[in-house]
């Protein structure tokens, strides 16, 4: 019997890594989306020193590494691999590491948010860094919060954005739930208040245009539209929460671990309201949530899914192809004709 099990796992990891691989294929190959041409642009301004100071002082990790290879001779398509490369390892090693189910978890992440992985290729390195990170928060103690602190210092040092998810570091927090409700609540009025003029002094103090880019005003409709999936995950999993009560062995730990993480996460889709591109904050971090997600199928014991097990997993694959028709369908022209498209010229 062992010998059976130990066989399928091992199909399906041959499996996971044969996806896996195809969908790096995918990624390197594309280069008919407007950000490559923008990536390429800074590559060389990197490299031959005419890029802008703040570049270098906000995303330094991400500079010297442009810079390295440029001097090296190399083209910023082997440099864009290069990238890929780290993004490929690192999701691999978080996937095997944290799913039970790797297989269904990359199935969902092909649907989405795969084809912004492969436009915003910043974005999605600095979240595998963030993602790896939350392993670290396993022990609960200050040597782990640490080593969380420092894998988000990496991830924004290729992207500034990722700085938003230190944040996790109090999902082990006494009384998390208490904690969470007055958190989502100050930073709400935080960000119906206050964060527009922060937003505002930034700029005139550092000059990156990245400030006054962010600070726009979403329509009420808009919001509503990128926001609804999100609600529905985060009562879904406030649901699935561990009773305080329960016998917390290792994997319910993990779980709850997990599952405040992708509570906080959520969270920040509050900070669309301010600009859209705060949402990739919730879109880069759906594989973990589809992760935390599929996991709980396997363990929870609970009135609705008690009986069954792949509710949840149902309930994940509809999130994301709701994302997907949201974002990348037809029915947004713009998204699909320079990110779909672009990505699978098949589809024109």
């Amino acid at each position: 019997m062992k010998t059976n099990i130990n066989v399928g796992s091992s199909i399906k990891k041959i499996i996971f890594d044969m996806l896996l691989i195809c969908l790096f294929i995918l990624c390197v190959m594309n280069n008919r989306d407007p950000d490559f041409i923008n990536y390429e642009n800074q590559y060389i301004a990197y490299g031959t020193g005419q890029a802008s100071n703040l570049l270098y002082k906000y995303e330094p990790l991400y500079a010297c590494c442009g810079i390295l290879f440029y001097k090296l001779g190399l083209s910023f398509y082997q440099y864009r691999i290069f990238i890929f490369l780290i993004v490929f390892c690192v999701f691999r090693k978080v996937v095997l590491d944290y799913a039970k189910k790797p297989v269904f978890v990359l199935l969902c992440f092909m649907i989405f948010p795969f084809l912004l992985f492969c436009v915003q290729m910043r974005n999605a390195v600095g979240i595998v860094f963030v993602m790896y990170g939350i392993r670290f928060l396993k022990s609960n103690t200050k040597r782990g919060n640490i080593k969380y602190i420092i894998s988000i210092m990496i991830a924004s040092m290729f992207h500034e954005m990722c700085f938003f998810y230190i944040v996790l570091v109090f999902v082990n927090h006494k009384n998390f739930y208490k904690f969470y409700k007055w958190f989502v609540m100050a930073e709400f009025v935080f960000i119906y208040t206050i964060f527009p003029a922060v937003l505002r002094i930034m700029f005139n103090i550092t000059h990156n245009r990245r400030f006054w880019y962010y600070n726009t005003d979403v329509p009420p409709d808009v919001v509503i539209r990128h926001s609804f999936p999100v609600l529905l995950l985060v009562l879904l999993l406030l649901y699935c929460r561990t009773p305080r009560k329960s016998v917390m062995n290792k994997c319910l730990q993990t779980d709850e671990l997990f599952i405040r993480c992708s509570l906080m996460s959520c969270s920040f889709i509050l900070f669309i309201k301010v600009n859209i591109n705060f949402s990739r904050l919730i879109y880069f971090m759906m594989p973990f949530i589809i992760i935390t997600l599929s996991n709980i199928s396997s363990n929870i014991n609970k009135r609705i899914v008690k009986n069954d097990r792949y509710l949840l997993r149902s309930i994940s694959i509809a999130v994301v192809s709701l994302y997907f028709i949201l974002l990348l369908s037809p029915l947004q022209e713009e998204s699909y004709i320079s990110v779909t498209q672009a990505v699978l010229p098949w589809l024109k």
